[in-house]
This record gives structure tokens, sequence and C-alpha cells, in this order.
């Protein structure tokens, strides 16, 4: 689980791991082969990837570790499922922690000078109309 509501600290540091395990773009591309089936062989991953079986699997454990996928063994072989949950916390987590606030802080200089910019009509000599553009 992504956040602790407990200490807080927890949840910051597993976000990170999280995001630091999708930082890497083989990493990236091995979790989105993965996602696109019910599981996946590790045999299969190293056919799609022109890397070696190591660096794969170097890759499979950082993505476990960060809990973003789960294996399962089969005899000598390892099948690999994305953690879809921990994707959704993740993205739960951000969008409380970095989302947007129900009303958005100003500056007390942008205010004024959003203020001041607002001119509701002008007044030309010999001309009654606003111009246009402008609001009544």
């Amino acid at each position: 689980m992504i956040v602790d509501m407990v200490t807080g600290r927890v949840s910051v540091e597993r976000a990170v791991r999280v995001a630091k395990a999708l930082g890497d773009a083989t990493r990236f591309e091995l979790l989105l082969a993965i996602a696109d089936r019910p599981d996946i062989c590790c045999r299969d991953l190293v056919a799609l990837f022109p890397v070696a079986q190591a660096t794969v699997s170097h890759h499979l454990k950082v993505l476990g570790d960060a809990g973003l996928i789960v294996a399962r063994r089969e005899g000598p072989f390892g099948y690999y499922r994305l953690r879809h949950e921990v994707l959704e916390e993740l993205l739960g987590f951000l969008a409380k922690r970095l989302g947007r606030r129900s009303k958005p802080r100003r500056s007390p200089t942008r205010a004024a000078s959003s203020a001041a910019a607002k001119v509701v009509e002008v007044q030309v000599p010999g001309a009654h109309a606003p111009i246009q553009g402008e609001e009544r």
C-alpha cells in the first residue's frame, strides 16, 4: 500500500520507490508489456527486448520490489502480472498531494494586476458603445 494513514512519511517513500521504478525507459516498457496480458513468462519478456536475460531479471526485481508486479512460479518459469491496485493507489496519492486545490492561490500582485486589467467600458469622445471584445 502506498498511503500510510498513520505516518504519511512511509507513503512518500513508497511513492518515490514506485516513481523511480517507472523512471527507467526499459523498465517502463517491460511494465507495459506485462500490463498487456493477464500474465507473461520471463522468457517471453526476454524475447521481446534486445537486452540480456540478466538485465530483464534485474528490471523485474526492481518492479517487484516497488510492488508494481507480482510473480508466480510454475516449474522453472516465472510468470509476472501487473498489480493494478498499486498504480491506482499511486494515482490517488498524487492527485491528493499534488492535485488542484478547490480555490487556487493567487499572489497579491497577480490579483491586483488582474483586477486592474479588467476594463468594462471605455469612454471615447464621440462614441457611445464599448470597444469590441470588452464587457459592458
